[in-house]
């Protein structure tokens, strides 16, 4: 069944609530658990963990603007539907990806922090991902530059946004790889099979909700489908929770 662009709007506005949902009961048990402190009394990782809670609020005012869009096109442009919803030029839809931005190099920040403890706080081993964390920064405000007022949906070519896609992906799969890699080797035989097999594959499940998400935004901007903006909605919850665990597993 092929969805029409208000229709896809709908079903956009129902995922991200979900994920979003889902996003704020993790974030709560995760500020009950680690609120509590070390064996001393002091929070894990204070700096860290309000970067989280800021994540939270983008999250939150991303799906705040995914809700006003929403009722102001149904209830102020019923009869021009098709046309606001294919508007990408419009000033919500500039701040829908511009907080969306923010949350993906918040996200890819954190990630690399995980790497760079997990590595006893190595600055060669990130290097590779901050220099696709800065170019990514470069070509998102290269993205939001060349938004124009009038522009729509595909009618720019999509090459800026496949690029910085990628070096997202690529930077989440090396930070992953490395971290699990790291984990795995550095404890013998018998610590890896009895103790280390969750661990590692508690990381990598959850790497890979964010990485086949990844994968299936590129796939769907690459077909100038209309899942596109379904998932590209989904991305900024998501990626709290993806940053949940990156927290979670150096303090583990």
């Amino acid at each position: 069944m092929t969805f029409s662009v208000d229709q896809t709007a709908l079903v956009a506005l129902l995922v991200e609530s979900i994920t979003y949902g889902i996003c704020v009961t993790l974030s709560a048990a995760t500020l009950m658990v680690f609120l509590r402190g070390d064996v001393h009394g002091r929070i894990i990782h204070k700096k860290l963990l309000a970067t989280l809670a800021f994540m939270l609020v983008v999250a939150t005012a991303h799906i705040i603007l995914s809700f006003i869009r929403v009722f102001a096109g149904f209830i102020h442009h019923g009869e021009n539907l098709a046309t606001y919803f294919t508007s990408v030029g419009d000033p919500l839809v500039v701040g829908k990806n511009c907080f969306l931005l923010i949350q993906i190099g918040l996200g890819d920040s954190i990630n690399i922090w995980r790497c760079h403890v997990v590595f006893g706080r190595k600055w060669w081993v990130i290097v590779f991902p901050l220099v696709l964390l800065v170019a990514g920064f470069v070509i998102s405000v290269l993205l939001l530059v060349k938004e124009s007022p009038n522009a729509t949906i595909f009618s720019e070519t999509p090459a800026i946004g496949t690029v910085f896609d990628t070096l997202t992906m690529v930077t989440n799969i090396y930070c992953t790889a490395a971290v699990t890699w790291r984990i795995w080797t550095t404890a013998n035989f018998t610590t890896r099979v009895n103790s280390l097999k969750p661990l590692v594959l508690f990381i990598l499940e959850t790497s890979a909700l964010y990485t086949s998400t990844l994968v299936i935004w590129l796939c769907t901007n690459l077909a100038k489908s209309l899942a596109e903006f379904v998932i590209t909605d989904m991305l900024s919850p998501i990626i709290v929770g993806q940053s949940l665990f990156d927290y979670a597993v150096p303090c583990t």
